[in-house]
């Protein structure tokens, strides 16, 4: 079995580089405050409306930015210096959390809506530049170890984050969700403040800034995608698995406290549930990555997530879904980070904003579009028939992939050695 090159997962190698391990720092500590926030989000929306509808909006908000504006973003991602974006984009979503403090009745939600699209806006611009920073100050052949190491940061906040988001949020209120969220920005801000990262070439950042030149970088995205049998077809597999999640990520609050009588505290102990799950599959890269390739990681890890999904539609009690959230948890490491390396395998550098934004942009508009249905399908079929057509769909995805993504070559690979000297610098001797 052969295997592109940078594979090889070791963790104790890739946090001795002081950029990545600022970057992963300041990762943590934001995405344990997104944890609260969006938990105690939904619960506030759920609460005050009782209405799946309401929630569906609140999902909407954060979704619509990523699907309109996200192309355009990424291009400036990739005109603007990376690292000053990210700083930027985190303070102000450091201040606009603090809107949803105003929320006091029903009348008030709306601002959960307006903090959620804004908050959402800043995002749009952090995500690519934070993605397409990470082969700049990583290795190639450490970078399968690094888009895990992200993805075992968020079981972290997922593992701890949730538990101790639903537990303060029963015995508090959720307003120290919002809170520690608006806390955590400014604490990512300072930390990717210490990450050095390589300058660019001149003419790796255009600065032609008029509307023709953006629309072109726009459409010169799109040849890329269209250009690799490879990245279209992560786009098909991540629109599908957005398909089938997107009514999933709407309906799993009034699901799980409408069939299961579940309260904050034990919501927060199911998103636990997938971040245990996680940190398991991030413990297993180092055999696994040895074992199969990026491709055959993605598409089977995905495969696994979404049966897991659609088992959970069929659950008898809390108990089954909290050890399926868990099964499907393990899968997920794999897949996310496996994808993530085979794009940043396979794009060059000057182009990674946009194709990643546009990417998420595409992939957004299908869970988009499932979120908008989401309530009248499931008041139409039922909510644990939504979660097995919708797991269903993203199993199909992960079996479509082997036919759609080609592993990259070893030669590819190599395309990323032109800034390793520069990189390299950043390690801790």
């Amino acid at each position: 079995m052969t295997r592109a090159t940078g594979g090889a997962v070791n963790y104790r190698q890739v946090l001795r580089n002081r950029n990545f391990l600022a970057l992963w720092m300041g990762q943590l500590v934001s995405q344990v405050g997104d944890f609260f926030y969006y938990l105690a989000v939904f619960i506030v929306v759920n609460d005050l409306t009782g209405s799946t509808f309401q929630v569906g909006l609140a999902a909407l908000a954060t979704a619509i930015p990523r699907v309109f504006l996200g192309p355009i973003a990424g291009v400036f991602v990739d005109r603007w210096d990376r690292k000053r974006t990210m700083i930027v984009a985190d303070l102000l979503r450091g201040g606009l959390v603090l809107l949803s403090f105003l929320v006091t009745s029903t009348d008030d939600v709306w601002i959960l809506y307006l903090a959620g699209f804004t908050l959402s806006v800043g995002s749009v611009f952090f995500i690519p530049a934070q993605r397409a920073t990470l082969p700049r100050i990583v290795p190639s052949e450490h970078l399968l170890s690094a888009n895990a190491m992200l993805q075992i940061t968020q079981t972290g906040a997922m593992l701890f984050g949730s538990a101790l988001a639903g537990v303060l949020i029963g015995l508090i209120g959720p307003g120290v969700a919002f809170g520690v969220n608006s806390a955590s920005f400014f604490l990512s801000a300072l930390c990717i403040l210490a990450v050095a990262v390589p300058p660019r070439a001149p003419d790796e950042a255009p600065t032609d800034g008029s509307l023709r030149q953006v629309a072109d970088d726009l459409i010169d995205g799109l040849r890329v995608i269209a250009g690799s049998r490879t990245v279209l077809g992560l786009l098909v597999l991540i629109s599908m698995v957005q398909l089938g999640l997107g009514a999933i990520n709407v309906l799993w609050v009034p699901y799980l406290t409408g069939h299961f009588g579940a309260g904050p505290e034990v919501l927060g102990f199911i998103d636990s549930a997938q971040g245990a799950g996680m940190l398991l599959g991030g413990a297993a890269m180092g055999v696994l990555a040895r074992r199969f390739t990026k491709s055959q990681l993605t598409n089977g890890g995905v495969a696994i997530v979404g049966l897991g999904v659609a088992a959970i539609g069929l659950a008898p009690n809390y108990w089954a879904v909290l050890w399926l959230t868990l099964s499907l948890g393990v899968a997920l490491t794999p897949a996310i980070s496996s994808l993530e390396t085979i794009l940043q395998i396979v794009l060059p550098d000057a182009k990674l904003g946009r194709v990643y934004a546009t990417i998420g942009a595409l992939g957004g508009a299908a869970g988009l579009f499932s979120m908008a249905g989401a309530a009248a399908l499931a008041d139409s079929i039922g909510i644990p028939q939504v979660y097995v057509l919708g797991g269903l769909l993203v199993a199909g995805s992960g079996v479509a992939g082997i036919f759609l993504i080609e592993e990259p070559a070893p030669s590819v690979a190599e395309a990323g050695k032109k800034i390793e000297t520069v990189v390299t610098e950043g390690q801790v001797t």
